[in-house]
């Protein structure tokens, strides 16, 4: 599978398995998708969504410390496409009649 393939299951996982979906992603207004794609990127704890409840933190963690480099871009890559379209249907919902 080339790249876009792969973040194209990772995007569908999210929204099939784990019911990320746009409806649960308008939630975040605080660039949360985007410091979780930074998160998996760095490693580092500042990245990770204050917002996100941190009984997730661990397990989140430690599913992180188990990736390899190209695992970790392709869930990245699958949240900032998640970002992408939570700003686009934000703007269709503000958008005035």
């Amino acid at each position: 599978m080339n790249g876009i393939e792969l973040v194209t299951k990772e995007r569908e996982e999210q929204v099939l398995k784990h019911n990320f979906d746009i409806t649960h992603d308008l939630n975040y207004k605080n660039e949360e998708l985007i410091k979780a794609a930074l998160y998996l990127l760095t490693g580092e704890e500042e990245f990770y969504p204050k917002s996100w409840a941190y009984k997730y933190y661990e397990k989140f963690r430690r599913k992180l410390q188990n990736m390899d480099k190209r695992e970790a871009y392709k869930v990245a890559a699958a949240l900032i496409v998640a970002e992408i379209d939570r700003i686009n249907a934000q703007e269709d919902i503000d958008k005035p009649f």
